[in-house]
């Protein structure tokens, strides 16, 4: 009996490991479609306006939107890819994990595209609550602290972390608490911004737990989150995030207040102190964006001359 255990055991594990192989390989060959795809279709002269619009974040093949999502579900079926694969959430991993070792923004879009696909999010679903949670834990925190920017992180985010909040409530509020305390602004920006999607399905609690704790800073990225679900969430209960508001308008910053109060009230008035407030965030935000680019910059240096190394 013990003996047959094993076997099964030892079987079972060499089915991980091959799915897993699988997974990879398709992956890389994924990545290889969508790399030879958008290197035809690039244009310098709109991968530079990209790339400094990006603040430097990566650099760009110059593949706007509409285009790169068509070659991107082109190249998918010249992939050849299996049903069993697309089936397999490790697959999406991979690829995930397979383009963000690439430096091109546009392959970090194309795999956050197909993560954020219906097939993709059953395969999700299927999770059970452990694997969720290490996936939470894993991938999804990888994922937003590897080459961050708003672009990508917020998608993930909304559509990703979206998914698991949606699907996995208790494991993603258990992660996104801990997410708040991280040292990590991505980390605190996915928290903040993980239920823009769940409109009247939103964790009220929460959501004002996620904003409040992170109130009185002065990290634009964290002031406009805040703003912004708050704003998210006054579509379906403004008199809920006015009160909140207006409990706290002694550490609420003036970004964040402005944006959630955008369509409801008092907030976004023309008036003087309106104005002035703006000029502030603006100075703010222009610091912030210089903070940042030097770090992006400082974290591509790094990559080459490691890379160089090899």
């Amino acid at each position: 009996m013990v003996s047959r255990v094993a076997s099964t055991t030892a079987t079972q594990a060499t089915h991980r490991v091959g799915a897993a192989s699988a997974a990879g390989t398709a992956a890389r060959r994924l990545v290889r479609a969508w790399r030879m795809a958008l290197e035809e279709l690039g244009d310098p002269a709109d991968a530079e306006a990209m790339k400094q619009y990006m603040k430097g974040v990566a650099p760009f093949f110059g593949v706007k939107s509409v285009a790169r999502r068509s070659v991107a579900n082109a190249a998918k079926s010249q992939a050849a890819l299996s049903p069993d694969l697309t089936r397999d959430w490790g697959f999406y991993v991979a690829v995930m994990d397979t383009a963000l070792d690439e430096e091109e923004r546009e392959l970090h879009y194309c795999a956050v595209d197909l993560l954020s696909s219906a097939q993709a999010k059953k395969c999700l679903v299927q999770l059970d609550a452990e694997a969720a949670s290490a996936q939470i834990d894993g991938a999804l925190r990888r994922w937003v602290t590897t080459k961050p920017w708003w672009d990508t992180v917020d998608l993930l985010a909304s559509h990703v972390g979206g998914a698991f909040w949606q699907h996995h409530t208790p494991q993603m509020r258990e992660h996104m608490r801990l997410w708040l305390k991280s040292d990590s602004l991505w980390q605190q920006r996915t928290a903040i911004l993980c239920q823009l999607k769940q409109r009247h399905s939103t964790d009220k609690a929460f959501l004002f737990e996620a904003c409040s704790s992170l109130m009185g800073g002065t990290e634009f990225f964290i002031n406009k989150a805040i703003g912004w679900a708050l704003r998210n969430y006054a579509r379906v209960n403004a008199e809920a995030v006015q009160a909140f508001v207006a409990q706290h308008d002694e550490r609420i910053s003036a970004l964040s207040r402005r944006e959630a109060l955008k369509h409801i009230g008092p907030g976004s008035a023309g008036s003087e102190k309106e104005k002035t407030d703006r000029k502030k965030d603006k100075k703010t935000d222009n610091a912030t964006q210089k903070r940042h680019q030097r770090a992006n910059a400082k974290r591509k240096a790094a990559s080459t001359a490691t890379r160089s190394k090899r």
